[in-house]
């Protein structure tokens, strides 16, 4: 729906505040929603492909003096946050809960503090769950996150068994990569490619920033990032570039880094700075439909990006639909945006790869477009798509439609001088004809009671004849069908 929520915790001292908040402005002001949601402690927000919304919180023990919790609880919406409930059917962690992902086949996957017989769940249908996936030797260990990369693989960040990953077919059973961090270990995971990075620590070494780029095998580590760094939240772009969101044990080296996609254990690593020399200290970064990268940064608010850091969202074609057959009078073309786009193309063309391009409108500063001087021709096929643009000039295109105009229907008798008209009976005797036809695929005659009397099919190589000679003298109709559309013309026979 485009609106943005945001997960506050509260501290053991003031177990008052926090909640979700929810912005239905892009972030330009905040509510807070509390309906239903009775802890203090929250680790994740999450908004399934489906529009279920889904957070994990806890509660503070009675004697916490830092960020000791227990009493985990999953809660979800299915309103965009009005009310929430907690979902019991989940294996019950005894800390916390603390990473939800889902993949591209819609299972969805959260990650628990020693759960019990296994610290991840899943569920297919998002309403029951299955709590006993084959986590190997690894059982019960803590889990700090998931992930899921472009190939499908679901990856498990633990504390001591560094990343698991699911076995190809298999999401459901897990094994330990032999080559990812040994322990304290997050991972991330890029949905566009086999692509993933992960934290962690490793044997005699000063570096806590990894990366794999063939489905976590083969993990190395990142020779230019700064040492004693663990990031907290990576985002994948579309346009080609990782951002990562750094936590140094130096204060000079944490911050927003960027590098280009695709990496490699030499990639070189960029520090955008906010002002004054410092930069941005992200706990947490997110996207919205729209592309734009969102930063939440510890006591110090949200930052936006400005400008998108995914290729802008593809419009959705209106009119005409597709498969349509148009009046040479119909010529105005529409599509559906939800981004603020810098302008859109329509293309026009007679094959689907856009070879032959016959209409092209460029620069187009909205969601419709007139055809003012339409020269089509009657019977054609046609296919039409949108490209849009966004602020950096990248572009997206549409699935694309097809359409055709509707010939002139040619209906005559055995003299064929006479054509028929749609709007005064034709009078006819043995047979009538129909010129071949691009535009309908088949025909019905109907009596005056309503009778369907004759069918068939019409021929699109030549001329279709209509043997009547088993009709009765009297007044028909005669319809000319395809997909979406029809045309009716009215004959009478007589000997």
């Amino acid at each position: 729906k485009g609106d943005l929520f945001a997960l506050c915790t509260t501290t053991p001292q003031n177990k008052n505040g926090g909640g979700i908040f929810k912005s239905t402005d892009k972030g330009k002001t905040w509510a807070c929603i509390v309906n239903g949601l009775k802890h203090q402690r929250g680790n994740f927000i999450f908004c399934d492909k489906r529009g279920k919304l889904w957070c994990g919180l806890a509660r503070y023990t009675n004697n916490a003096s830092n960020s000791t919790h227990d009493d985990a609880v999953i809660y979800y919406s299915e309103d965009n946050g009005e009310t929430w409930s907690s979902d019991t059917n989940i294996l019950r962690a005894t800390n916390y809960y603390s990473w939800m992902v889902e993949t591209r086949d819609s299972t969805l996957y959260i990650t628990n503090g020693w759960g019990g017989p296994s610290n991840v769940s899943s569920s297919t249908d998002h309403t029951t769950w299955n709590n006993d996936l084959n986590m190997g030797e690894q059982n019960g260990c803590l889990a700090f996150n998931c992930a899921v990369n472009g190939n499908n693989f679901v990856f498990i960040g633990t504390e001591t068994q560094g990343i698991l990953r699911s076995e190809k077919g298999e999401k459901d059973s897990f094994q330990k990569l032999e080559t990812s961090p040994k322990g304290n270990s997050k991972v991330f995971g890029n949905m566009y490619s086999d692509e993933i990075v992960a934290t962690g620590g490793r044997e005699n070494s000063l570096k806590y920033f990894y990366g794999s780029a063939n489905n976590g095998e083969d993990m190395f580590d990142f020779l230019n990032f700064p040492d004693y760094s663990a990031p907290s939240s990576v985002i994948f772009g579309t346009k080609g570039i990782m951002y990562v969101a750094n936590q140094a044990g130096i204060f000079e080296s944490t911050g927003l880094y960027t590098t280009s996609l695709p990496f490699s254990e030499n990639s070189l690593f960029e520090k955008i700075i906010a002002n004054n020399n410092v930069s941005y200290y992200f706990t947490s970064m997110t996207t919205d439909e729209c592309g734009y990268l969102y930063g939440c940064g510890l006591g110090n608010g949200v930052y936006v990006s400005d400008k998108p850091v995914h290729s802008p969202l593809a419009s959705n074609l209106k009119t005409p639909e597709h498969k349509s057959i148009l009046s040479q009078s119909q010529s105005t073309f529409t599509w559906a945006n939800t981004c603020t786009l810098l302008s859109h193309t329509l293309q026009i063309a007679e094959d689907s790869n856009f070879i032959n391009i016959i209409y092209q409108s460029a620069g187009i500063n909205g969601f419709s477009h007139e055809i003012t001087n339409n020269t089509f021709l009657p019977g054609n096929n046609y296919f039409w798509r949108i490209i849009s643009r966004d602020a950096t000039n990248d572009t997206s295109t549409s699935d694309t439609h097809t359409f055709t105009y509707k010939a002139v229907t040619s209906i005559y008798s055995q003299d064929e001088s006479r054509e028929y008209s749609s709007v005064i009976p034709n009078i006819t005797s043995e047979s009538i004809y129909i010129r071949k036809q691009t535009s309908y695929t088949y025909y019905k005659i109907i009596n005056i009671l309503g009778e369907t009397v004759l069918y068939g099919i019409l021929r699109s190589d030549e001329d279709s004849e209509i043997t009547l000679q088993n009709l009765r003298n009297g007044f028909y109709i005669i319809v000319l069908k395809a997909e979406n559309t029809s045309e009716k013309f009215s004959f009478q026979k007589c000997l």
